[in-house]
């Protein structure tokens, strides 16, 4: 259920605001998903990562 929908950016925080809100009660829960940013991202793909995939 979306009980800002349509509302744009400027009210981007309303988001979180309401998941604490409806958390606090304990009679739900909800979960949240950081977003990076454009600068954040090209700084994570512009380091180096020591990874090798199962199995290989």
């Amino acid at each position: 259920m979306h009980l800002f929908k349509n509302i744009g950016n400027a009210k981007l925080a309303h988001y979180p605001a309401m998941a604490f809100a409806v958390c606090a009660t304990g009679l739900a829960r909800t979960n949240t998903t950081p977003l990076l940013t454009i600068e954040e991202t090209d700084k994570a793909l512009q380091k180096s990562v020591a990874y090798t995939g199962p199995g290989k």
